[in-house]
């Protein structure tokens, strides 16, 4: 086994010509030498370092923030969002809120909270539920089928015909009249 900073020296004392470094190369190692090892040894002794390759989706943003004309046609979608799903029958409203998700699969109703459109009261009364049980629940959200559907004392594939009648209702209410197309998703 090589000493990679005392064989480097010595290739280094060896000079630049590719055939004196492996002639030094395998002399110091008193035999053969692994393919990636000669190559590795012999680069760094050029002085050429390898870099490691950056992953495009680790490369941060300039400025991941929403640019500053957006937000006020965001916040006035989300406040027609946020009254349409209050028009919602209460069953409605609980299977999609509960279960509302963002394109990761976290909780999407901090969108609300985050923008200023509902506050945990706010959804907590859209819910039926005291502030404090939402408080709780809210930490575990997004909830699956089941867990609604214990909840509103009715069965999963109920729960999931809930959601789709209120995506169905909010996509005819909210899009219908504009010449957009709906992106509410399913979960999973």
């Amino acid at each position: 086994m090589l000493d990679e900073s005392t064989t480097v020296a010595a290739l280094r004392n060896a000079g630049g010509d590719p055939a004196r470094l492996l002639e030094a190369l395998f002399k110091k190692a008193g035999g053969p030498v692994v393919f990636d090892s000669a190559v590795r040894l012999i680069a760094l002794s050029m002085g050429v370092v390898e870099r490691a390759e950056t992953e495009a989706s680790s490369m941060p943003l300039a400025d991941p923030a929403p640019l500053p004309d957006a937000a006020p046609e965001r916040r006035q979608w989300l406040e027609r969002l946020w009254s349409e799903i209050i028009e919602l029958q209460p069953r409605q409203r609980a299977a999609l809120l509960l279960n509302l998700r963002d394109e990761a699969g976290a909780c999407a109703t901090t969108v609300f909270v985050a923008s200023g459109v509902a506050g945990l009261a706010d959804l907590a009364a859209a819910l039926n539920m005291p502030v404090e049980e939402f408080a709780e629940l809210w930490r575990g959200m997004p909830l699956e089928d089941l867990q609604i559907a214990e909840r509103l004392s009715i069965t999963r594939q109920q729960v999931i015909n809930l959601r789709k009648c209120a995506r169905e209702r909010l996509a005819r209410r909210i899009f219908s009249s504009k010449n957009e197309t709906a992106v509410i998703k399913r979960p999973g």
